[in-house]
């Protein structure tokens, strides 16, 4: 289902028909990753970072670095966004979407001058 409205609308019906079955669900994009957790969703499929994250692997293989490095470094690249990811859940839960942007900034910036100095 390519509309995120539609498939909040599926994420509901399935959840009122089968309480028992953990759903498993594609996000279209930032916004509708926290929808779905907020209906409860723990298993949520991001199409387009995961997509990105494929071809940016390719581009690093091309660039010289190996299986294993270019694994290794889409890996932690992942981790780091999940754990941004669930920072950002906490942080949008309690602020407002000006404020919420302005903490996502700022945690970025943050994150790239961190990263920079290891």
């Amino acid at each position: 289902v390519d509309d995120p409205e539609t498939s909040l609308k599926i994420v509901e019906l399935a959840q009122k028909h089968f309480p028992n079955v953990e759903l498993v669900v594609r996000a279209r994009n930032v916004a509708h990753y926290f929808q779905l957790r907020q209906k409860g969703i723990s298993h949520i499929e991001r199409e387009l970072f995961e997509g990105s994250l494929s071809t940016a692997q390719k581009v690093v293989q091309q660039l010289g670095f190996t299986h294993e490095d270019s694994n290794a470094l889409i890996e932690q690249f992942r981790s780091i966004n999940l754990s941004l990811m669930q920072k950002f859940e906490k942080v949008r839960a309690e602020s407002d979407d000006k404020n919420f942007a302005s903490e996502v900034r700022k945690d970025r910036k943050s994150t790239r001058l961190n990263s920079s100095h290891t």
